[in-house]
């Protein structure tokens, strides 16, 4: 006879619970508290304990299972729109399906007896029950941890374009992000700037400019006239940094790619920074949002 521990099955399936609706709310990237989600797991994990009791055996039946699963849905997401819901319905079941499948198989391969069933609800021994709660837990932050790194990813991409950047005949090519925070303007002609790490495009600078920025050389010490004149000393503010100073450099051009569009600006001005602009080398320059509204 097997003894069914009924704090192990409430925590089992609200675990499980939690996790197919966290899968949920990361694909659909819903903005929702995560409470409700608990609220939601709680409510179909309390709907498992009608099976002990034979007088609402009427309620064992596919069609009350889909209800709930409705009534689930609509607790944790509250979809606006039918399609919306109907979405999350399929993702839902199809998520459900799959752990579900995945659970029985795995048992039924260690030990087939690790596993039973009451009116068609299956439930675990003691034994098995510990390492299914911890899976689904591990499995919660590795879910969190994959859907974080491809939402970063998604999030760079959305907001990154690709430019080239022109001097001298010569040419490089980088990704920027658009970042809205970035309101540095040339003092002299009030026009926008692009915040360049100076190490991917040290190859079209002059030798004289990265000496300047790289070794703080004096502007006075460049000679050529040429080159001086491009130069642009940058004001700017952050957070630990109220007065600070950037060296900056007019280039030829630099071109934008984005959406199989080209733009091109003449005479742009780049400020160099001698620190990594993204830790993992996700974009190279950070440049202001207009520059992809074609009229730069």
């Amino acid at each position: 006879m097997n003894i069914i521990y009924i704090d192990v099955l409430l925590i089992e399936n609200v675990l499980i619970n939690f996790l197919i609706l966290y899968v949920v709310y990361r694909f659909c990237r819903v903005k929702r508290n995560l409470s409700y989600l608990f609220l939601s797991s709680l409510i179909g994990a309390l709907y498992v304990f009608i099976v002990f009791f034979p007088a609402f055996s009427m309620f064992y039946s596919a069609l009350m299972k889909f209800c709930v699963s409705i009534l689930m849905i609509i607790i944790a997401f509250w979809p606006r729109t039918f399609r919306v819901f109907l979405k999350m319905l399929l993702i839902f079941y199809g998520v459900a399906f799959f752990l579900g499948g995945a659970i029985i198989s795995i048992f039924y391969l260690i030990n087939d007896k690790m596993v039973s069933s009451v009116n068609g609800v299956m439930l675990l021994n003691k034994i098995s029950s510990k390492y299914l709660i911890y899976g689904v837990i591990v499995s919660i932050f590795v879910v969190k941890i994959l859907f974080d790194v491809v939402d970063r990813y998604f999030d760079i991409k959305n907001r990154t374009v690709q430019i080239t950047v022109i001097n001298n005949e010569k040419s490089i090519k980088l990704t920027a992000l658009l970042d809205t925070g970035n309101c540095l303007k040339d003092p002299i002609s009030g026009h926008p700037i692009i915040i360049v790490d100076i190490k991917y495009i040290a190859d079209i600078l002059p030798n004289e400019v990265i000496d300047l920025v790289m070794n703080n050389r004096d502007i006075g010490d460049i000679k050529d006239f040429e080159i001086s004149k491009r130069i642009r000393i940058i004001p700017y503010m952050t957070i630990g940094v109220e007065n600070g100073l950037l060296i900056a450099y007019r280039v030829d051009y630099v071109y934008v790619i984005s959406k199989n569009k080209v733009g091109v600006i003449k005479d742009p001005i780049l400020a160099l920074s001698r620190r990594n602009l993204s830790t993992k080398d996700d974009y190279q320059a950070i440049a202001y949002p207009e520059i992809i509204s074609w009229e730069v």
